[in-house]
This record gives structure tokens, sequence and C-alpha cells, in this order.
């Protein structure tokens, strides 16, 4: 909720969306972040999201910062 932001989350393979495929099995991934105006998890118009931030495997502690500064057109 965006009531809940600033918010910290930290990422791992139980937060995979496969878990067939961790998120320690892949080399880099893209993190981002989406506010939906509609309450849905598909992506539409109007919703409001950070652009998409590449992670490389092996950033453990890594912090990083998403803006949520973007309207999806």
């Amino acid at each position: 909720r965006a009531a809940e932001l600033p918010l910290t989350v930290e990422l791992g393979d139980a937060q995979s969306l496969l878990p067939e495929r961790p998120l320690s099995s892949v080399d880099e991934i893209a993190v981002g972040a989406r506010i939906s105006r509609q309450g849905t998890a598909d992506a539409q118009a109007g919703d409001l999201e950070a652009v998409l931030v590449p992670v490389r495997q092996g950033s453990s502690g890594a912090l990083i910062e998403l803006r949520i500064s973007n309207i999806r057109p």
C-alpha cells in the first residue's frame, strides 16, 4: 500500500515468483516497484512505477533505492 512507503524489502530465494528457479540461480535480476491504481497485480495505464534497476548476483546486502516517479502510459 502506498501509505506504507517508504518501505525496506529484503529479497532472497523465498521471494522468487518461480519456486523451481530461485533468485540465487540467475546472474542478474531487475528490481522494480509499482503502485496499482486499480489494486491489481497486472500493470495498467495510470499506475505509478519506478524505473527497473538491474542487480547482479553477489550484491548481497546492497541497498537499492527505487523512486516511484513515472506514470504508466
